[in-house]
């Protein structure tokens, strides 16, 4: 039995497609990531299977793709970060180099962001590390410092444009800069600053739109989760640069490095409204005719119990809309005695929680916070024990 345990419910909006609209849109509303979070997802290497098929009105069966690896992704809350003043959180991503035939990572933290043109990443932060270069130089003290700081990203390229539906495409190149010294003796090199600037291009086309059928946590296939499939390119080109100039092609040489060399994969994303993540990624590397690796979330395969619904509670709200400091009515599926209700934004981040007593009954009254302005709100409705038993939106005026 496949276990993986993710934290996602807090933030998973149940939205329901209306009977007979074949099209699937993606609004902001519907990628709800909170600040903090923690992501899971099984991983299968090597799977044999090939991409997917492109169009309208595809059933895509993943149901016996077989075992994965759990693989966990933690965010952390950005949105107080002085130097990515736009971002809302970053996860763990290292930068794995190659230098004279061996490999090793630079520590680096990835920045993401959401506004109302789309989800994109914004920049990274880097913890200092020393790498040794004698066994390439021979030198006893040669090695290169990589500093610790952070890089925006210089241009943008949203991960996904709202709102977005078949056929929409669009491509966009940013870069950053990796920071270091370097000492190499025998190159009369001594804590000379240097950097590698990384060139991204990426394009993203909306090639199918229809359900997807996942392995739930049991081995059991979930319903049929209604989807847009996006398919992408990305291609990463360095160019080194050594005391303020292109690096001299005799240290290149000597390090095993290529200026302008390309590396990049091909990928296949499924995106479903009110999942604020991706529910499959295939992928292979540039120029690969197959997928070598599928990362997928069982969580959202145990929620699909339909062709058109996800089985996260509803909770509706009387009034709606509501003034702020007014009293609203919250209706669940379910049985309470207390817990809290927690007012979020579009882009899930907490601006107020509220706590509730209903005695054991389906529905409580909670006041709506002065703080909040005027728009559209996400309320998550948790028990006692911590557990999200409704979820709705209230417009607030």
């Amino acid at each position: 039995m496949r276990q993986a345990i993710l934290h996602l419910s807090t933030f998973l909006i149940l939205l329901y497609a209306l009977p007979g609209v074949s099209q699937v849109t993606i609004t902001q509303s519907d990628i709800l990531r909170p600040a903090s979070f923690i992501d899971s997802s099984l991983v299968i290497t090597d799977p044999g299977t090939p991409f997917p098929e492109e169009g309208a009105n595809i059933l895509w069966d993943y149901s016996t793709i077989g075992e994965g690896v759990l693989e966990t992704t933690v965010y952390t809350d950005a949105t107080d970060d002085p130097d990515f003043t736009d971002a809302l959180n970053y996860f763990s991503s290292n930068i794995r180099l190659a230098i004279g035939g061996f490999t090793f990572d630079v520590p680096s933290n990835l920045y993401e962001a959401i506004d109302a043109d789309g989800w994109y990443r914004t920049g990274r932060s880097y913890e200092g590390l020393t790498i040794p270069l004698t066994p390439v130089s021979g030198g006893a003290n040669d090695r290169i410092d990589y500093l610790s700081g952070k890089s925006d990203y210089v241009g943008r390229m949203n991960i996904i444009e709202f709102p977005m539906t078949y056929q929409d495409q669009w491509e966009a190149s940013y870069y950053y800069d990796l920071n270091y010294e370097v000492t190499v003796v025998g190159f009369g090199l001594n804590q000379t600053p240097a950097f590698t600037r990384t060139t991204v291009t990426e394009e993203r086309e909306v090639v199918g739109y229809g359900s997807i059928i996942l392995p739930r946590s049991d081995g059991e296939p979930s319903g049929e989760i209604e989807v847009l499939l996006v398919k992408g390119t990305l291609t990463q080109m360095d160019s080194f640069f050594l005391g303020g100039s292109i690096a001299p092609q005799a240290i290149l040489d000597a390090f095993g490095l290529e200026q302008g060399l390309t590396r990049g994969r091909n990928f296949y994303n499924f995106y479903a409204p009110g999942i604020s993540s991706s529910v499959l990624l295939s992928e292979s590397p540039l120029g690969g005719g197959a997928t070598n690796r599928i990362a997928y979330s069982p969580q959202v395969a145990d929620m699909a119990t339909s062709t058109r619904t996800l089985s996260v509670p509803v909770a509706k709200s009387f009034p709606n809309p509501a003034a702020t400091a007014s009293s609203i009515k919250i209706v669940l599926e379910q049985f309470t005695s207390s817990g809290q209700v927690r007012f979020t934004d579009l882009q899930g981040r907490v601006l107020q929680t509220v706590d509730y007593t209903s005695n054991g009954s389906n529905s409580l009254e909670v006041e709506v916070p002065a703080s909040l302005s005027n728009g559209m709100f996400v309320y998550q409705v948790f028990d006692e024990d911590n557990i999200l038993i409704g979820v709705g939106k209230l417009q607030v005026f």
